[in-house]
């Protein structure tokens, strides 16, 4: 069977090389090349074989075709510039030619790969479920996945979960609403589950501390949305947040802001699903995993069943 060019040493070394000189921007079709011939068993020149994000006042993503590959894949955000990054918890700097890991496939499971996700960026990476991309809160029904916080995350506050988010544009500033099934580390280095939302424009939040948790260790988060159709002892205009973990329930939350959440045209941006991993501004990195990602939602197609 024929052999591409390009070894996965190969490809490292020539990436390190065209990375080396920090005074210019990278060449993209160099860096698309590299991939463009990996080596690999299935010949198929019309499959996607890398993304290239590049970091500018207008991001753009570019995408290499190539051979498909089944190792380790990896995602790397590019800084194009030497600039600032603002974030809702403050700057950060991005520094010309520097690769900041994201996300790859590793496979530390039995059965198959699993999806990690380093953040070095020092806020939120998220991870956006987008098929469908957009789904609104009288849609959403169970968003769950298999979660593990890493050892390997030298912040001192970090963590990793499910999130759910949009923006209220009639409340000012018109920023985010959102709510978390999440695994936490703390400062005194304690980890613990949570479950909780949060309303940026009228500083209201709920949280709920779920039980005890420990770094290594895999669980399955769940996060569901009810309305009166879904439990009939909710008001016409309420929702209830209930959160679970490995399958048991553990407890819920009643959004104050339940009207405005239901009617999709009163809710901005979003509503997006998404796995995250965060890191406290001003610390180290974070590390999660992820596996067995499944959603259940309304079928806008065929009304009255639910797509999985």
């Amino acid at each position: 069977m024929k052999k591409s060019k390009f070894t996965e040493e190969q490809i490292a070394f020539a990436l390190r090389q065209a990375l080396k000189d920090k005074s210019v921007s990278p060449d993209l079709d160099v860096l698309k090349s590299l991939y463009r011939d990996k080596e690999s068993s299935i010949i198929n020149t019309g499959t996607y074989a890398c993304v290239v994000m590049v970091l500018k006042d207008e991001p753009k993503l570019h995408i290499s075709p190539g051979r498909p590959y089944h190792g380790s894949h990896q995602l790397l955000v590019l800084g194009a510039a030497d600039t600032i990054l603002e974030t809702p918890t403050g700057p950060i700097p991005i520094q010309k030619g520097k690769a900041y890991p994201a996300a790859e496939s590793v496979p530390p499971r039995s059965g198959g790969y699993v999806l990690k996700v380093t953040n070095v960026l020092q806020f939120y990476v998220k991870i956006l479920l987008t098929n469908p991309e957009v789904i609104d809160f009288p849609e959403f029904r169970s968003f769950s996945a298999d979660v593990l916080l890493s050892s390997e995350s030298k912040s001192k506050n970090c963590g990793a979960g499910l999130d759910y988010h949009t923006t209220i544009p009639e409340q000012p500033p018109g920023k985010s609403w959102w709510a978390e099934n999440i695994i936490v580390k703390g400062t005194s280095g304690e980890a613990f589950l949570i479950g909780h939302y949060t309303n940026i424009n009228t500083g209201s939040s709920a949280s709920l501390r779920l039980g005890p948790a420990e770094l290594d260790k895999w669980y399955n988060l769940r996060l569901d949305i009810l309305t009166q159709r879904d439990a009939v002892s909710l008001a016409e205009h309420e929702i209830r947040i209930d959160y679970y973990v490995d399958g048991e329930f553990k407890d819920s939350l009643f959004p104050e802001d339940s009207a405005i959440l239901l009617d999709f045209q009163r809710t901005g941006l979003g509503p997006h699903r998404s796995l995250i991993v965060y890191s406290e501004q001003g610390s180290a990195n974070s590390v999660g995993y992820f596996d067995n990602v499944r959603a259940v939602y309304k079928d806008r197609i065929n009304p009255g069943s639910a797509h999985r």
